[in-house]
């Protein structure tokens, strides 16, 4: 009889650096993906490394491809996701024409990235604290999903994406293929 093996645990999907994407003058002029900063280095990243610190911002994938929640259910729209770094809210703001206001605790504000729309111009301010709810006068601001879970019960990867490997995670067809 064959012998079962063991099942093993979920091994949690980390940035890869060796092979995430290219970018910038010495790439072709390459972009990077949706969500993606561009480094100094000319690789793609989705985090402070890529977005917090100087970077080849001409280079960045669409951030001004972004959604504003609905005040009533803060969520984001299908096909977007929150935005969970200052760096990529001071991006998305400077990519949508906004000031970017800063980061801090302001407990009666929506968490993450937001548009404060109370004062004489909108403002992007990056919210620490944990809220989910918006206000009257602040909406959460949406990155378009560049990642997806897969079907747990059939695999599948969403409209747009294809898999990308073991660990059940999807990514755009256009990103795998070079475009973007």
């Amino acid at each position: 009889t064959p012998t079962e093996l063991p099942t093993l645990p979920p091994v949690p999907f980390q940035w890869d650096e060796a092979l995430a994407a290219r970018c910038g003058p010495d790439h072709n002029g390459a972009k990077c993906a949706a969500g993606r900063c561009c480094s100094q280095a000319g690789v793609c990243g989705p985090t402070a490394p890529y977005c917090d610190v100087p970077h080849l911002d001409q280079y960045d994938g669409a951030f001004n491809q972004f959604s504003l929640s609905d005040p009533e259910a803060p969520q984001c729209n299908t096909g977007f996701q929150r935005i969970r770094s200052a760096g990529k809210c001071k991006a998305a703001a400077e990519k949508m024409g906004q000031p970017f206001g800063g980061e801090g605790k302001w407990p009666l504000e929506p968490s993450g990235c937001h548009l404060y729309l109370g004062g004489k111009a909108p403002v992007a301010y990056f919210n620490d604290t944990v809220r989910p709810a918006s206000n009257g006068h602040s909406q959460m601001l949406c990155v378009e999903t560049d990642y997806a879970a897969s079907n747990t019960e059939t695999t599948d990867c969403s409209a747009g994406f294809q898999r990308i490997g073991w660990e059940g995670r999807c990514r755009h067809a256009g990103e795998e293929n070079g475009r973007h």
